[in-house]
């Protein structure tokens, strides 16, 4: 029956589609578009796409909203240029080799996985990396076996008919995953997504997956570095090492670990390091472009440090970029040899749950804490917000509003032993 609903909703939006675009005359964006450019409303979104029969056999290709603005004209030259459509033909190929590696039958809640996964909103909002781990924690989750009482008719959660699964079906496959809390609480959340998914196409009515419990507790996330951490590191890697190059780079720009990477002679211009943060909320968001001055003592140290021709931090064996995991983990080597390692809150050593190993501090941590040395320097909001290239206040109030507790506590002291 589910099956049926669906089939009817596509063709319906397909009959939908063929009426609603547009060339010439008004839209429903109340707008004039190029000739052979669409636009209609798909699950209530508007969509907006080139449909030319003499541009690569009229293939359907999407372009970017709202219409008219700079991303749409940019993904219009795109799209005759050919790579829009290599990047449709790409997507296409993924979703053939979902379908093939993920299908299931029918009604199930495997076949909504799959079809969740092959969605245009799935496919285009989420970064690929994103994507993939979904996609895994999903097919991992598929095959948890179903609680007891069901057990004789559907060995696996995969199995289930997703209409009939009940809050309590997923909260006992959940629990299996309680040995590790935090993918335990990203799967809750991908559930949440695909039965979300569901409900936007009138197959189920509720979401099951809401209220599964979080298994993690609050966590600080990467921690920052103090300032003994700082000077330890800096005497066991001197100047003129890459491993000292790359901690003054990141306490200096307080970049990501995927930013940092790329940083290079080709972004500098006019004294500026000029680049676009590659992480963003998702494949929607608007990029997040920063320029940051380059203060003359990190051009001396740059003629002081082994570079690459075109990145700073360059591959020793190709003299190439670093992805950002294998730059993270050089890194993370780097504050081991130096022994600077995450403690708790006792101040004893923390270690690895798997090896026992202790846990070397992080680059990340560095993102912080040259967010926490800007603020304590007495940076507004809007310096250490703009800094970060955060979007939203409240992660640059955090950093603020901690500056200013310790700023105001150390006045108060120095009062208090004037009195």
């Amino acid at each position: 029956m589910a099956n049926y609903t669906a089939k009817k909703k596509a063709e319906t939006r397909g009959r939908k589609r063929k009426t609603s675009g547009t060339t010439s005359s008004s839209t429903p964006f109340g707008q004039q578009l190029p000739q052979y450019v669409y636009t209609f409303k798909k699950r209530g979104k508007p969509v907006c796409i080139l449909r030319d029969p003499n541009l690569h056999n009229g293939a359907e290709i999407r372009l970017d909203l709202p219409p008219l603005s700079p991303d749409f004209w940019n993904s219009y030259k795109e799209a005759y240029a050919g790579t829009r459509l290599n990047r449709k033909i790409a997507r296409e190929k993924q979703v053939k080799q979902i379908k093939d590696s993920n299908h299931g039958a029918p009604g199930t809640l495997k076949k909504l996985f799959t079809d969740y996964m092959t969605d245009s909103v799935f496919l285009e909002t989420l970064a690929p990396s994103t994507q993939k781990e979904r996609r895994s924690r999903l097919d991992r989750f598929a095959k948890i076996p179903t609680p007891k009482e069901i057990r004789e008719l559907y060995s696996s959660m995969g199995q289930l008919p997703f209409g009939k699964i009940r809050h309590s079906h997923l909260r006992e496959a959940h629990k299996t995953l309680s040995k590790t809390p935090a993918e335990a609480d990203k799967t809750a959340k991908d559930l949440r997504a695909a039965f979300r998914y569901a409900i936007d196409m009138d197959w189920v009515e509720t979401n099951p997956a809401d209220g599964l419990p979080v298994l993690t507790g609050y966590s600080e996330g990467h921690q920052p570095w103090t300032d003994q951490d700082i000077e330890v590191y800096r005497d066991f890697h001197p100047i003129g090492t890459k491993a000292r190059l790359a901690i003054e780079l990141f306490l200096e720009f307080g970049e990501r670990v995927s930013d940092t990477r790329r940083f290079g002679w080709p972004l500098v211009s006019q004294g500026y390091l000029e680049f676009t943060q590659q992480k963003r909320p998702n494949q929607k968001s608007p990029p997040v472009r920063q320029s940051k001055f380059i203060r003359p003592q990190v051009l001396e140290l740059l003629k002081q440090s082994p570079t690459g021709d075109l990145v700073w931090l360059a591959r020793e064996d190709t003299g190439g970029m670093h992805s950002a995991a294998s730059l993270s983990h050089k890194f993370a080597r780097w504050a081991e040899q130096a022994s600077v390692f995450q403690t708790n809150e006792d101040g004893a050593i923390r270690t690895s749950d798997k090896t026992g190993k202790p846990l070397p501090k992080t680059a990340h941590g560095l993102r912080k804490t040259a967010a926490i040395q800007l603020a304590e320097a007495g940076g507004s909001h809007t310096e250490v917000k703009n800094f970060g290239g955060w979007k939203r206040d409240d992660q640059a109030s955090h950093y603020v509003a901690n500056a200013n507790a310790r700023l105001l506590s150390k006045s108060a002291m120095e009062k208090k032993s004037k009195a």
